[in-house]
């Protein structure tokens, strides 16, 4: 091998030069060749000629005056045995355009010469596949993760616009509610005032009767509590439900006005419903969690408390069993039901519908 100009390093030229050494005595997996008259067995020579630069003249084919100037040296070196014709000559020469290879000369030359002593010995000479295989495992899963990232992202990015939206519905809605407030206008209780969720829209469940001697008690009590002005001439519906207990039972019933609730202007009459529903509210309950997930299925069903305030079941349900509250979360009135008679009616509020009234007055009949 011929590197005047060292176009390999030290290194790569000794693997270069072992690699010729191997293929020129035959040894495995190279071969040797009958040779001569005498058949004898002999390797093949390989010689190396590597230069920086080529000079073909002005006008010249280079291709054809590097082949030519190949086999001059082929010549002059005497590479093989012209008997034998085993003596093959790669010549390499740099041009401007390669000098940002020339740190994998050493390894481009070391394929050559081993490929070369294959080709010879009759082996078959696999192209590298390495970065095809790369290619064919890099690429499908970038483009699995890329695909995966969008998803995701268009996934968050529909949460967020929903809750968004969401959070926006409900702000309009406090909004709405406390310019009617601020107003003096009656409107209707949609809402939770913990989870903001809108409550259950239907005509009420039928339940047992209320027993005589409850319902009497109950009136008794309502008639004792005393009376305050609202606003203006509005009045809740619901400004006489409180939690009492009956003396012979454990069930919670609601104290229900008798008479006639002023909606404002004009007058609506209320009468407590004849039949109630029985839901989980009652002594003895199993637990809090299965109470809330069984509200959850049935809906938002609206519960008073004995002060006034309107809460979803399942807010509710959470507050008083799992939490082990007994007052109202938001006025911290207590709601044990201790026989007393209830207190004055609470400050204004948002007054209920009709519809929703019968859910108040049903929901504390619960057993």
């Amino acid at each position: 091998m011929r590197d005047p100009d060292h176009v390999l390093s030290t290194n790569g030229a000794n693997v270069v030069e072992g690699v010729i050494k191997l293929i020129a005595s035959g040894e495995a997996p190279y071969v040797q060749q009958p040779c001569g008259p005498d058949r004898r067995l002999t390797g093949f020579e390989v010689a190396f000629a590597l230069m920086d630069k080529f000079y073909s003249g002005w006008g010249a084919d280079l291709g054809r005056t590097a082949q030519k100037f190949a086999a001059s040296l082929h010549d002059t070196w005497g590479v093989g045995d012209p008997a034998c014709q085993n003596g093959v000559l790669v010549l390499l020469t740099l041009c401007s355009s390669s000098r940002g290879a020339c740190c994998r000369f050493d390894e481009a030359m070391q394929h050559v010469a081993v490929n070369i002593g294959l080709a010879l010995a009759g082996h078959k000479i696999e192209p590298d596949r390495g970065s095809d295989t790369m290619v064919y495992i890099v690429v499908p899963l970038f483009v699995i993760a890329f695909v995966a990232i969008a998803w995701k992202s268009r996934q968050d990015e529909r949460s967020t616009r929903t809750r968004h939206q969401r959070c926006n519905s409900l702000l309009e809605r406090i909004k709405r509610d406390q310019d009617s407030l601020n107003s003096g206008a009656a409107f209707a209780v949609t809402s939770c005032p913990i989870c903001l969720e809108e409550f259950a829209v239907g005509p009420p469940p039928s339940a047992p009767p209320m027993p005589a001697e409850v319902a009497a008690e109950h009136t008794a009590a309502y008639s004792d509590s005393p009376s305050a002005p609202l606003l203006g001439e509005v009045q809740p519906p619901d400004a006489g439900l409180a939690r009492r207990r009956s003396p012979s039972s454990s069930t919670i019933y609601p104290t229900v006005p008798p008479a006639t609730a002023s909606f404002g202007p004009g007058e609506h009459s209320v009468s407590p419903p004849a039949s109630v529903p029985t839901t989980g509210l009652a002594d003895g309950q199993a637990g809090g969690s299965s109470v809330a997930g069984q509200a959850a299925e049935r809906g938002r069903t609206p519960l008073v408390a004995p002060c006034g305030h309107m809460f979803c079941e399942p807010c509710l349900a959470s507050w008083v069993l799992e939490q082990r509250k007994t007052s109202c979360p938001i006025c911290r009135q207590n709601m044990e039901g201790d026989g007393a008679a209830p207190g004055p009616p609470p400050p204004p509020r948002r007054p209920c519908t009709e519809q929703q009234e019968d859910w108040c007055v049903a929901a504390w009949l619960q057993g």
